[in-house]
């Protein structure tokens, strides 16, 4: 019991405001996307945004996430160096979210250039044989 005597116990209160949690919860479910279409690489659906706001999302910022609105792409950006962003205009909207992989398609082209030179190395080679 010698050791028990020197430590403190902190204890922290806290008090949820139930009115501001529904009021913020409805805001944000009024202006959340409804998902129509999504797929393992992209996702899809409408949004009606009733002024100019800043759009964040529960995905983490990767260069390979492109966003389109209305069949335009839009600038996106890191939210607390961690999520995924994007500023959308006032109105209804169609939006769509596509993930492809930096560096996916010279990859593609590399790996094919290659089994190419393979393949063709493997007929020179039972020609001359």
């Amino acid at each position: 019991f010698k050791d028990l005597q020197n430590r403190s116990v902190e204890f922290y209160a806290y008090k949820l405001d139930n009115d501001k949690f529904i009021e913020s919860y409805n805001y944000f479910k009024n202006n959340e996307i409804k998902i129509d279409n999504y797929t393992d690489t992209s996702f899809s659906g409408t949004i009606n945004i009733d002024e100019d706001k800043l759009v964040f999302t529960s995905l983490a910022f990767d260069e390979g996430w492109n966003v389109y609105i209305d069949d335009e792409k839009a600038d996106t950006f890191k939210i607390g160096k961690a999520l995924l962003g994007f500023e959308i205009s006032k109105g209804s909207h169609k939006i769509k979210l596509v993930y492809e992989p930096v560096g996916l398609k010279l990859g593609i082209i590399i790996s094919s250039i290659s089994l190419i030179i393979f393949i063709s190395y493997l007929i020179i080679k039972k020609r001359i044989n």
